[in-house]
């Protein structure tokens, strides 16, 4: 399932025309976003939660040529579902 077609389940679920759905999505997903971004956790219940974590910046040295790298710092967002949605897959 891409980007559209969830958009367009989501549409089909709730029943709102296509411009309010799409609000809804982007307004979903603006938030998870601006969370992430604050290193905070987002559950969903029922779905499942997402996390983060940060990894500081830090200089790595290629050995073969003894050039030092910068590499930048970065957030990493993880998902983990919930015991219910396994439960409806997995049995």
């Amino acid at each position: 399932m891409n980007n559209d077609d969830l958009k367009s389940a989501l549409r089909q679920r709730i029943g709102l025309p296509e411009s309010d759905s799409d609000n809804i999505y982007e307004a979903t997903i603006d938030a998870i976003k601006e969370c992430a971004k604050n290193l905070d956790t987002v559950a969903i219940p029922g779905f499942g939660s997402f996390s983060c974590s940060k990894t500081d910046e830090s200089i790595v040295i290629d050995e073969s040529t003894g050039t030092n790298t910068l590499v930048p710092p970065k957030i990493e967002l993880s998902f983990r579902t919930s015991v219910v949605l396994k439960k409806k897959f997995v049995g």
